[in-house]
């Protein structure tokens, strides 16, 4: 969905009839994705946590900091919002053997102790 025209107060936007219009007809789908900007920089994101059933938060591998990420999360808490992860980007492959792909042990698929 395009943005539009930018203007200065995205809130007032987003806590307008269209957003609501726009979320009840999300609710038909499975699975939609809202990008926002991050939470330090504008308040959509704490605006919206209100609107959707749970936030990703996205985490640049190498730039931002712990504290930040920590103080995001309470943040989006803090807005009503539910955390459901943290997805780390930008992580060079064969860099870090923490991201590495690896195969999953089947005790984790078949409840196996």
């Amino acid at each position: 969905i395009p943005a539009g025209v930018p203007c200065a107060d995205t809130t007032e936007l987003l806590m307008g009839t269209r957003m609501a219009d726009l979320m009840a007809w999300a609710k038909e789908y499975d699975f939609v994705l809202l990008d926002t900007p991050p939470t330090d920089v504008l308040m959509d994101a704490r605006v919206l946590v209100k609107l959707v059933d749970g936030v990703v938060i996205c985490t640049r591998w190498g730039r931002s900091k712990l504290g930040d990420l920590g103080a995001t999360v309470d943040g989006v808490q803090a807005s009503g919002g539910y955390v459901y992860g943290v997805a780390v980007t930008m992580v060079e492959t064969g860099q870090h053997a923490l991201f590495d792909s690896r195969p999953v042990p089947r005790r984790a698929y078949m409840a196996e102790t």
